[in-house]
């Protein structure tokens, strides 16, 4: 009995020690967003009271630097992975419909599902003087080595 109890403690010291270690990997390149049915979407709406952003695309370009491009935004910064949270740090991001780049410092988090699949989750307005909000939801998918 004392070994059965020794050993148990045992295994149990051992798959604590990894406890720490627990940072999900993400391969560097390009991820995009699916194409979803009307059907998908429209469930999406009624049951989770949220919408898809459509056509966001994240590039890991190296261990450290991302850019990331979206519907009517670009950005770029660096990233961090702790555990299964991705943060982009942005260092500076634009409008499409603009040339201009505006320099203003902020972060994203993406909670990271697999080595290929990222998502991110925010309130969004229809515009900058909406009061009212709503769930969007992006799921992004690897497509290529950058």
């Amino acid at each position: 009995m004392r070994i059965f109890l020794l050993c148990m403690v045992c295994v149990g010291v051992l798959n604590c020690s990894d406890i720490d270690n627990n940072t999900k990997e993400l391969k560097q390149g390009t991820y995009a967003w699916k194409k979803q049915s009307k059907l998908a979407l429209a469930l999406n709406q009624l049951i989770y009271g949220q919408t898809t952003s459509l056509g966001d695309t994240l590039t890991l370009i190296d261990s450290v630097n991302f850019h990331t491009i979206s519907c009517g935004n670009f950005g770029y910064g660096k990233y961090e992975i702790d555990g299964d949270s991705l943060y982009l740090n942005y260092d500076s991001t634009g409008k499409r419909y603009d040339s201009s780049m505006y320099y203003e410092k902020y972060t994203e988090v993406y909670h990271i599902v697999d080595s290929k699949t990222v998502t991110h989750e925010f309130r969004g307005k229809h515009s900058l003087e909406s009061e009212e909000s709503f769930k969007v939801k992006t799921r992004l998918y690897y497509v290529e080595d950058e």
